[in-house]
């Protein structure tokens, strides 16, 4: 079963991908992406403001959906769900880090890129995968590209046309 956080991406097509500096922008940084309807904001684990950053949002506007980015071990994971973080992005596929997002009932979405690695993710019991990094690819924006159009109803696959 799909969760809520899959359904509004699937839904919005986008994850806004903020990488901040300065804590005092991040609520209005997300207020104005959901008044543009973009209710959902991914903030990378990239800096000492994204934790605080993180916190605000959840706490100042509950009706976005804050996510952590860049969350390459157990303990950023544990850290930013701690700062209130709905869900975990991931650059890579981390059998840990996947676990304990499973355990925990937090949706997380790895990166991957070679067939190796999303058939890896499938096994995993993953549904929803993050096309990372485009750059090893060498894809412009002009050359879309087909992932997994469809196995059965648990994988799906989204583009992404931002070059990583």
């Amino acid at each position: 079963m799909e969760s809520y956080l899959f359904k509004q991406i699937y839904k919005l097509g986008v994850i806004p991908v903020i990488h901040i500096d300065n804590t005092d922008r991040a609520v209005s940084t997300a207020d104005l992406l959901a008044a543009g309807g973009l209710p959902i904001i991914e903030i990378t684990l990239r800096t000492e403001a994204a934790l605080d950053s993180i916190r605000n949002i959840a706490r100042d506007l509950p009706h976005i959906l804050v996510g952590a980015g860049t969350v390459v071990n157990r303990e950023q994971a544990q850290a930013a769900c701690e700062a209130g973080a709905k869900f975990l992005i991931s650059p890579g596929l981390d059998e840990k880090l996947i676990g304990w997002a499973q355990e925990s009932h937090v949706p997380i979405v790895p990166g991957a890129v070679t067939p190796t690695e999303i058939m890896h993710a499938i096994r995993l019991g993953l549904t929803l995968l993050k096309f990372f990094p485009l750059m090893i690819l060498l894809i412009s924006r002009k050359q879309p590209v087909k992932l997994l159009s469809k196995r059965g109803d648990k994988m799906k696959s989204k583009q992404n046309n931002a070059m990583a």
